[in-house]
């Protein structure tokens, strides 16, 4: 009889090491899966910046490959448009922020469904008066004038002069986007850029320089030509005694390069999941002489070949092992 039970007890103990291994298994595909997944994605976004590359190197373009992608990823990649498409809908400001074409922010609005009526009480160069009704919620009426854009100081331009209805429409639907519709413009289709228009932006930036001057007064100048603050006359050669010249210091060593700052989020999650102490792994690594992981890739790969469950650091760390592992 006591030997039938102590084989059932042995017998369950087999089951619940086999059951512990496969959960281990589990957790460590479940890793390797999370990997392969950031690994496509660092692969895709790779891709990216080399059509950004193409697409800048257009007389069209006028922007880095960065502000390429980044105005792909803020304004086209969450509607749906290339970056070509977003380019052409896209203007920097002075500062650097984008500012959306109001034509791009008002087809959010139209194409969420929540525009239920839009009626226009007038619309000349002296002034745009819109009737919007949101689905669910009261009309609310929305105006801009030409008095309203000159006291913005944005009437000025040759745009604002030669189109003047145009350009108070523009400026009303994109109040309207941001006053009516803000969880549109700012939500996952939106990139919840400047709600000026691409024509305003232009202004702002400083491309009609003579209407911007008559407003602030003074020629604007881009950045490069910013003249620096004079500097305190400098003694001539004759007065001043030469100094003697140090002597050139010895150049320190380059010191290696760590891993980025998203590698090492990734690895210190990693070892969290795992119970290992950040020291513990990072002492282990250096006395193994492990290369620092650049790309998801290199990471999976020093997971797999160091901390896998029969790797090294845990032969190096035995007390390390996951209890189920442990009892087994």
């Amino acid at each position: 009889m006591n030997m039938l039970t102590n084989e059932a007890q042995v017998e369950l103990l087999e089951r619940q090491a086999a059951a512990r291994m496969m959960l281990a298994q589990a957790r460590q595909l479940e890793l390797q899966n999370e990997l392969t997944q950031l690994e496509l994605e660092e692969k895709r976004a790779a891709l990216k910046m080399q059509e950004a590359e193409r697409i800048s190197a257009s007389t069209y373009a006028k922007q880095s490959p960065p502000d390429v992608y980044y105005a792909w990823r803020a304004m086209g990649e969450p509607r749906g448009l290339n970056m070509a498409q977003t380019l052409q809908s896209a203007h920097t400001m002075r500062g650097g922020k984008l500012s959306e074409h109001a034509a791009l922010q008002w087809g959010d609005v139209e194409r969420s469904g929540l525009l239920e009526d839009l009626r226009v009480v007038e619309r000349s160069p002296n002034a745009v008066v819109l009737d919007i009704k949101r689905r669910g919620r009261s009309p609310q009426r929305i105006s801009w004038t030409m008095e309203d854009a000159q006291r913005a100081g944005i009437a000025n331009s040759n745009t604002w002069r030669h189109y003047p209805a145009r350009m108070l429409e523009a400026r009303a639907k994109t109040e309207a986007a941001t006053l009516i519709f803000s969880d549109i413009t700012t939500g996952a289709g939106g990139s919840g850029a400047n709600t000026y228009s691409t024509e305003e932006a232009a202004f702002f930036q400083g491309e009609d320089r003579e209407a911007l001057a008559a407003v602030v007064g003074v020629p604007e100048l881009p950045p490069s030509e910013t003249p620096a603050p004079s500097a305190p006359p400098r003694p001539s050669a004759a007065s001043a005694p030469p100094r003697p010249s140090a002597p050139p210091r010895p150049s320190a060593p380059p010191a290696p390069a760590g891993p980025p700052a998203h590698i090492k989020l990734r690895f210190a999650q990693i070892l969290e999941q795992r119970n290992i102490p950040e020291e513990t792994a990072m002492q282990y690594l250096r006395h193994a002489g492990a290369a620092p992981p650049r790309t998801y890739q290199e990471l999976g790969r020093l997971v797999d070949e160091h901390f896998s469950l029969d790797g090294p650091f845990y032969q190096a760390h035995p007390l390390l092992l996951p209890e189920e592992m442990a009892e087994a």
